[in-house]
């Protein structure tokens, strides 16, 4: 589901992209799942919720480099 919705997310389907990191994050909470609803919401414009998903995955990792990378573009454009 991960690979789904980062393909979604790369074909510019933000609908499609959350869904599949929704569920992904249901079925297997982990650092992917809301990594990739952070990009959803960033993409969307949605700085603050897209903060609080990338730190949602830095709790569960903290070396999670995606979020942290995800996360200082957010910084970046905020």
């Amino acid at each position: 589901l991960i690979d789904q919705g980062t393909q979604a997310l790369r074909e510019g389907d933000l609908e499609r992209a959350e869904a599949a990191f929704s569920v992904s994050a249901d079925l297997l909470p982990g650092p992917a799942a809301s990594d990739g609803l952070g990009c959803v919401a960033l993409l969307r414009g949605e700085n603050q919720r897209a903060e609080e998903f990338f730190n949602a995955a830095l709790e569960v990792d903290f070396s999670y480099t995606e979020a942290l990378g995800n996360l200082a573009l957010l910084y970046e454009q905020w």
